[in-house]
């Protein structure tokens, strides 16, 4: 299966560069060096010789180039082969779509380039071709670039869209004030706050002794996952069910989520759940407590997070599972400029094993990183 997928803005105006003045040049992309044919519209590996062809798309205002995305399926037997093939494009085309924005007409180059750059960050296809944006890409980061796009849009024209807020979402009351971006806390013991994260630790695990308690402030996976939840009252008609739900990082030290650009990156999972590569979070702190981080003084950590699982889809384990199954009937009552989803998904997935509900999601903007608690297990 192939299609087009931009290079990034900055190679895209070197290739521009040298396609306007004629040259032929050498340029170094994810550290291979390539040489480029305007002619025959070719992309040439210089030390392998492989060819790809590219493409050159212009409406006066930016430039959309793209490469080619190969991928290959090997096995014994054609038939088998040519069987996993379709499947994968089936599922690959299910899961994308196209949307169209229409742009100001005020709107210059600089502002073209920068909303290109937000698409091509979210690994979506764009082009602006009349005055309009031509986005295509899978649904979860369709969404998101739209919701993007749109506000780096009215922030341009210097308006705010109707009902929504522009990029940075209102702090939660109960953190205190903070000079970084990423801040941890300490949560005095005794305090309210403490005795709520005690009483839901304790609930299944009342053997162990919590030494610390922080709240974890970062205010860019905030500002995510208020977006996420607003995007979410909107497509459910304000059903979130928004969640405080343990999660064990295993090895993965904590400081990994919650200091990271995604928070909780389902992407660097390195295998298989039960229900197929997500996040999964636990209702009881029992179960998350058997992939509790051991630090070098052998405490105990685990994160309690707010988890957005909306319409949860329930259902017995599936290790296929890579995004929740599309609903039943979908509803078309998720729009954005008059447009609606062909198909629409549940929010997440959820189970039962060992004891406890679980909850899985399988895009990180949907949870955000509370608390770190700290505990010693007798």
């Amino acid at each position: 299966y192939k299609q087009f997928i931009p290079y990034t803005p900055q190679d895209s105006r070197k290739l521009e560069s040298m396609y306007e003045a004629g040259e032929s040049s050498i340029l170094t992309i994810c550290g291979r060096l390539y040489s480029f044919d305007f002619t025959n519209m070719n992309q040439i590996n210089v030390h392998s010789g492989y060819s790809r062809p590219i493409q050159r798309q212009s409406d006066g205002h930016a430039i959309a180039t793209s490469s080619i995305l190969s991928l290959q399926v090997q096995g014994t037997k054609q038939t088998d082969l040519q069987l996993a093939i379709e499947e994968l494009k089936e599922k690959l085309c299910g899961n994308m779509m196209t949307k169209q924005f229409v742009l100001p007409s005020n709107s210059d180059e600089s502002l073209c380039r920068t909303l290109l750059g937000i698409a091509n960050k979210y690994f979506v296809d764009a082009k602006i071709l009349g005055g309009r944006m031509v986005l295509h890409g899978a649904q979860g980061y369709l969404e998101r670039v739209m919701l993007v796009v749109q506000e780096k849009v009215a922030e341009y024209n210097g308006w705010e869209p109707q009902g929504r807020k522009l990029l940075t979402a209102e702090l939660p009351d109960w953190w205190e004030p903070q000079n970084k971006t990423i801040e941890l806390k300490v949560v005095k013991s005794e305090s309210n706050e403490w005795e709520k994260v005690k009483g839901l630790v304790c609930r299944t695990l009342p053997s162990v002794q919590i030494i610390k308690l922080e709240r974890i402030q970062n205010r860019w996976l905030w500002d995510r996952y208020t977006f996420s939840k607003q995007r979410m009252k909107e497509k459910n008609r304000g059903v979130v069910n928004e969640k405080e739900l343990f999660h064990g990082t295993s090895a993965t030290p904590p400081e990994k989520i919650f200091k990271s650009e995604h928070g909780f990156d389902f992407r660097i999972c390195s295998r298989e759940g039960l229900w197929g590569i997500g996040t999964y979070f636990a209702v009881n702190a029992r179960y998350s407590g058997y992939y509790a981080h051991t630090s070098s003084d052998y405490s105990k950590q685990l994160i309690l997070a707010k988890v957005l699982t909306g319409e949860s889809y329930n259902c017995r384990p599936d290790g296929s599972l890579r995004h929740p199954p599309a609903k039943p009937q979908p509803a078309a009552k998720y729009s954005y400029s008059g447009d609606t989803f062909e198909d629409e998904r549940y929010d997440s997935v959820s189970g039962y094993t060992q004891g406890t509900e679980i909850y899985v999601i399988y895009d990180h903007d949907k949870a955000y990183p509370a608390y770190l608690i700290t505990y010693y297990k007798h």
